[in-house]
């Protein structure tokens, strides 16, 4: 073999060695650059994105948009664990306005005799754990017209079996909002929306399989099987424009979107 050959060849090694040297490293670097999702430090996590520009309002132990068009939430959100749920203290509140809605809050007198409940969206049992708590629940803004059917009925029963679920699961992330139509009744002087449907979404990461599950579930209902109401969570973002748990890790948001594998008992 000539001497130039063998050059050649040489440089030939040390040119691929470079290259394989150097997209090594780079590779080690950017595997070692992602770190691994802790799905406990996401704070927040039952907040959902919204497209509309209204007041967001972080009370104690919720988290509420406020609709000032509707005169009341757009939705609710908050944590449910099995430790607060299993305290069980005395029902206590009176319904108020918020105090920090800028724009005021519906009034109590606002759903006299109009024939609908005042219907909690974060119901009060869910945080019966504390007195203030429960009184906090108590605001007109986490206040919804129910028709009394619904508000005594159906949706009094799927408040129970989350709770039920947050026993057995440990812990839950839990938005609930109403639906309107395009142009829906009024109630009371401030003109208090009646919304068309309501929806209730739920999800658990806490064990090691992820479990969710929407609900969305009219005014009139008539079916009283609660498992006839379940949606995808993905179905209930088209229907809500809202983007829920989308601090998730997107392998995961996306299956929970799709899941809906709670079922009722």
């Amino acid at each position: 073999m000539k001497k130039t050959t063998k050059i050649i060849l040489l440089l030939l090694l040390v040119l691929i060695t470079f290259f394989l040297i150097l997209y090594f490293s780079q590779r080690h670097q950017n595997t070692a650059s992602v770190k691994p999702v802790s799905l406990k430090d996401l704070n927040g996590l039952e907040i959902p994105e919204s497209p509309f520009n209204e007041q967001i309002i972080a009370h104690d132990y919720y988290t509420i948009q406020y609709s000032e068009e509707n005169e009341q939430a757009r939705w609710v959100a908050y944590s449910l664990t099995a430790d607060n749920v299993l305290i069980n203290l005395k029902r206590d509140g009176n319904f108020i306005s918020d105090p920090k809605v800028t724009t005021g809050s519906a009034l109590k007198s606002d759903y006299t005799r109009s024939g609908y409940d005042r219907g909690h969206l974060a119901p009060s049992a869910d945080f019966n754990f504390s007195i203030e708590a429960m009184h906090q629940t108590y605001y007109m803004s986490n206040i919804s017209p129910q028709s009394p059917a619904l508000n005594r009925g159906i949706w009094k029963d799927l408040e129970s079996e989350i709770r039920q679920l947050a026993i057995e699961h440990k812990k839950l992330y839990v938005v609930t909002g109403p639906i309107f139509h395009d142009n829906p009744k009024k109630i009371g002087k401030s003109g208090v929306s009646v919304p068309d449907r309501f929806f209730k979404t739920v999800i658990d990461i806490e064990g090691d399989s992820f479990h969710s599950a929407a609900f969305l579930i009219p005014q009139d209902y008539q079916d009283k099987n609660l498992n006839n109401y379940i949606i995808s969570i993905d179905s209930l973002e088209k229907v809500s424009k809202l983007d829920f748990f989308s601090q998730l890790p997107d392998s995961i948001e996306n299956y929970l979107e799709r899941a809906s594998n709670f079922l009722i008992k």
